[in-house]
Protein backbone atom coordinates (compact mmCIF):
# COMPACT_ATOMS: atom_id res chain seq x y z
CA UNK A 1 0.00 0.00 0.00
CA UNK A 2 1.52 3.13 -1.17
CA UNK A 3 2.45 6.07 1.70
CA UNK A 4 -0.28 8.51 1.92
CA UNK A 5 1.16 12.07 0.61
CA UNK A 6 0.73 15.10 2.29
CA UNK A 7 1.52 18.73 0.28
CA UNK A 8 4.39 20.22 1.92
CA UNK A 9 4.28 23.13 4.86
CA UNK A 10 4.47 26.30 2.98
CA UNK A 11 8.03 28.01 4.32
CA UNK A 12 7.62 29.59 8.22
CA UNK A 13 6.42 32.90 8.31
CA UNK A 14 9.26 35.14 9.54
CA UNK A 15 7.88 38.59 7.41
CA UNK A 16 4.44 40.09 5.99
CA UNK A 17 0.60 39.81 6.85
CA UNK A 18 -0.54 37.19 8.36
CA UNK A 19 -4.52 36.15 9.77
CA UNK A 20 -4.25 34.06 12.78
CA UNK A 21 -7.18 31.53 11.99
CA UNK A 22 -7.54 30.43 16.00
CA UNK A 23 -5.66 29.35 18.95
CA UNK A 24 -6.27 26.21 20.74
CA UNK A 25 -5.44 24.32 24.20
CA UNK A 26 -5.69 21.14 22.42
CA UNK A 27 -3.58 20.45 19.45
CA UNK A 28 -6.38 18.69 17.85
CA UNK A 29 -8.46 20.96 17.13
CA UNK A 30 -5.52 22.99 15.56
CA UNK A 31 -5.08 20.10 13.21
CA UNK A 32 -8.88 19.67 12.66
CA UNK A 33 -8.84 23.89 11.52
CA UNK A 34 -5.58 23.32 9.60
CA UNK A 35 -7.64 20.69 7.46
CA UNK A 36 -10.37 22.65 6.92
CA UNK A 37 -8.06 25.37 5.84
CA UNK A 38 -6.08 22.83 3.34
CA UNK A 39 -9.19 21.46 1.95
CA UNK A 40 -10.39 25.20 1.14
CA UNK A 41 -7.09 25.93 -0.87
CA UNK A 42 -5.63 28.10 1.80
CA UNK A 43 -2.09 27.45 2.69
CA UNK A 44 -1.61 28.05 6.34
CA UNK A 45 1.31 26.50 9.27
CA UNK A 46 0.70 25.19 12.34
CA UNK A 47 3.05 25.39 15.05
CA UNK A 48 1.47 26.55 18.47
CA UNK A 49 -1.08 28.13 16.70
CA UNK A 50 -2.72 28.50 12.78
CA UNK A 51 -1.65 31.42 10.51
CA UNK A 52 -2.51 31.82 7.03
CA UNK A 53 0.03 33.79 4.69
CA UNK A 54 1.86 35.54 4.70
CA UNK A 55 0.88 37.90 2.93
CA UNK A 56 2.58 41.13 0.84
CA UNK A 57 0.27 43.61 1.83
CA UNK A 58 -2.08 44.49 3.97
CA UNK A 59 -5.37 44.10 1.17
CA UNK A 60 -4.25 40.57 0.24
CA UNK A 61 -3.93 39.83 4.22
CA UNK A 62 -7.57 41.31 4.75
CA UNK A 63 -9.21 39.60 1.71
CA UNK A 64 -7.99 36.40 3.06
CA UNK A 65 -9.59 37.11 6.35
CA UNK A 66 -12.84 37.52 4.66
CA UNK A 67 -12.28 33.95 3.42
CA UNK A 68 -12.18 33.34 6.32
CA UNK A 69 -14.93 34.86 7.76
CA UNK A 70 -17.31 32.65 4.83
CA UNK A 71 -16.09 30.06 6.85
CA UNK A 72 -17.07 30.77 10.40
CA UNK A 73 -13.54 31.14 11.25
CA UNK A 74 -13.07 34.86 13.24
CA UNK A 75 -9.22 35.33 11.97
CA UNK A 76 -7.09 38.46 13.48
CA UNK A 77 -4.69 40.65 11.36
CA UNK A 78 -1.05 40.51 12.06
CA UNK A 79 1.10 42.87 10.89
CA UNK A 80 4.83 41.76 9.89
CA UNK A 81 7.40 42.02 12.60
CA UNK A 82 8.29 45.84 13.19
CA UNK A 83 5.51 47.13 11.42
CA UNK A 84 3.16 50.02 12.93
CA UNK A 85 0.08 49.14 13.96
Amino acid sequence: MPAERTPPAPPRLFSGFAVQAGVFADAQHAEELRAKLTLNGIPSTMEARVQVGPFKTREEAEAARQKLKALGIDGILLPPKGAKR
